[in-house]
């Protein structure tokens, strides 16, 4: 048991003056980190095809060819910040307070409106198979060798993906700063000098699982590895559901990838509640080597701010909240963020505002 002070969206050492005081009953937990997501993408169904692909270059141009069929049609013509505060929902009610986006970076992105954090710098390239070697030549150079530079890579189980490590290194894009998403299809050799490298990369399992049938085995890359939790385009759910899905393979619980994702990237001062640290956290009546479901969250804590929470809680914090239901259990919204919801066409899967 340990007091928590909170002041100016900061973890202190001592209790501010006129602080309100409340007891909280359960596990307090530094607010998640996800480690991979695409957050324009979590208002699409979940998308395949074939019941497997040998790679997810075949998945890719199968799902390019029907984006002018519905529902992908109108999907598409949503606007970029709709679609954002979407998958930056789906973050926040599985207790993701941070982000780190792959893709574009839209100034969108780093709107103080949207309830997560978004890592910032980055630099990034899809795919060597979608996107322009040159291109993705420039995109590293941009990194400087300093901030993370993200490209998907080896995603399958064929000589394709076999062979993308060895093309990334001829293209002089394999460096300390280079973080390979997927890499289910890297051989032992290629894994072996991209650890010699200082190389991380990003585990999705259950996305890897229904779109290859396969994933990485995480015990080869050790501290290496980060968890992610790619969109619904691909995955189970969200962060939480990524968390029970890896622990079938690593034991790993909430708390231990949040605090591990937090430090491959540098982020110090979120990950835990150390004095200093942003003020996020959530709280969960369970136990420490458990996976919560986001509806059992009792509240969930962004910069000092209480965003989400149980009723009596929501109440007893006198936070200006709006009732909302979360996967069939009441919840308070805050009452800016239900303003935000309530004007965009899109829905939140599982969340309904009363």
């Amino acid at each position: 048991m340990r007091d928590l002070y909170v002041q100016g969206g900061r973890v202190v050492a001592t209790r501010p003056r006129h602080a309100q005081t409340l007891a909280l009953a359960g596990l307090v937990l530094a607010g998640g980190v996800n480690a991979h997501e695409h957050l324009e993408l979590n208002h699409y169904p979940r998308t395949r095809f074939a019941p497997r692909y040998d790679n997810a270059h075949q998945w890719g141009e199968a799902v390019n060819a029907q984006l002018d069929s519905e529902p992908y049609k109108t999907l598409r013509q949503h606007p970029y910040w709709d679609k954002i505060l979407v998958g930056a929902m789906k973050n926040l009610l599985a207790g993701v307070t941070t982000v780190i986006q792959h893709g574009r970076a839209d100034p969108t992105l780093f709107r103080r409106a949207l309830p997560v954090r978004v890592l910032r710098p980055y630099a990034w390239a899809h795919t060597l198979h979608f996107t322009p070697h040159a291109d993705i030549q420039k995109a590293y150079r941009a990194s400087k060798g300093r901030v993370p530079f993200f490209i998907h890579l080896a995603e399958g189980t064929d000589d394709t993906a076999r062979a993308e490590y060895a093309a990334l290194k001829r293209l002089g894009c394999v460096g300390a700063n280079t973080v390979l998403i997927h890499a289910v299809g890297m051989s032992a050799v290629d894994r072996a000098d991209a650890l010699a490298h200082g190389c991380r990369v990003v585990w999705c399992p259950s996305s890897n699982a229904f779109l290859l049938g396969a994933t990485l085995a995480p015990q080869d890359w050790g501290a290496a590895l980060t968890l992610g939790s790619d969109s619904r385009l691909t995955a189970d759910g969200d962060f939480l559901d990524e968390v029970a899905h890896a622990r079938a393979y690593d034991p790993r619980t909430l708390p231990q990838w949040t605090a591990h994702n937090a430090r491959a990237f540098g982020l110090h001062d979120v990950g835990h509640l150390e004095v200093g640290a942003r003020a996020d956290f959530v709280l969960w009546a369970g136990t420490p080597d458990s996976t919560p479901r986001r509806h059992e969250l009792a509240l969930v804590v962004k910069d000092g701010v209480p965003l989400l929470g149980d009723p009596a809680l929501m109440d007893a914090l006198d936070v200006p909240s709006h009732a909302c239901t979360l996967d069939g259990a009441p919840k308070r919204l805050h009452e800016g963020l239900a303003s935000l919801l309530a004007r965009n066409a899109l829905p939140v899967a599982g969340l309904s505002l009363d």
